[in-house]
């Protein structure tokens, strides 16, 4: 019955090799502020719009029987409200059971059209789910792989530079030199860990030192 979903109603669910975690949320939905359920009814939307701003997929439900379609956010220019800009979308025929034989939605531009009374439609919806959970995580690995290359070169360089340094050291070359190195290593090793305090290192060691820029 619509407008009963108040609070948020999770369950975790594990198919095709990836755990997801699903949660129903109050549909959209705007009161007068007469309405004596108003208050509850803001609490409600809030809850929904924190849950879709987490989300990595929107199953966008829509009851088939009302005769609304799903055009709006269809349009290149539609915007889901609350979500990441990289959120999956599915829009979902609801009660596929009480609409004429042979309908799969079309006619609302639906991606999908299920039944809960029936079943029809559910294994194809985990199935898009779980295509998706496949395509994200080659994609983060692909992101993984990538930074660790990049993690890997930085080291490398940072190894490169102490030894020039050490050499330096060995040869009693001026201290401007090591410095150099040294600066240079440091910041290789801010490329991997984002932070870098040339300063404070180069005050520490060469403190006693007249080091030139």
């Amino acid at each position: 019955q619509a407008g009963t979903t108040r609070d948020l109603v999770t369950v975790e669910s594990w198919w095709g090799g990836h755990s997801f975690q699903l949660i129903d949320t109050a549909g959209l939905e705007s009161r007068e502020e007469s309405d004596p359920e108003a208050p509850i009814s803001q609490e409600a939307q809030l809850q929904a719009a924190e849950a879709a701003r987490g989300a990595d997929v929107h199953i966008w439900c829509m009851d088939a029987t009302l005769g609304d379609g799903f055009e709006w956010l269809k349009h290149p220019d539609a915007v889901l409200p609350d979500s990441k800009r990289s959120a999956e979308l599915i829009c979902v025929a609801t009660k596929r059971d009480l609409m004429p034989a042979g309908w799969d939605g079309d006619s609302m531009q639906a991606d999908l059209a299920v039944s809960s009374e029936s079943g029809a439609g559910v294994e194809s919806l985990i199935e898009r789910l779980v295509a998706f959970a496949e395509r994200r995580d080659a994609g983060e690995t692909g992101s993984v792989i990538g930074t660790a290359a990049r993690c890997q070169d930085s080291l490398t360089a940072a190894i490169d530079h102490l030894g020039q340094a050490v050499q330096w050291t060995e040869q009693s070359a001026g201290h401007e030199l090591v410095a150099a190195e040294m600066r240079l290593a440091v910041e290789a090793i801010g490329e991997v860990t984002g932070q870098v305090y040339t300063d404070d290192i180069l005050d520490r060691v060469f403190g006693r030192f007249c080091i030139g820029k």
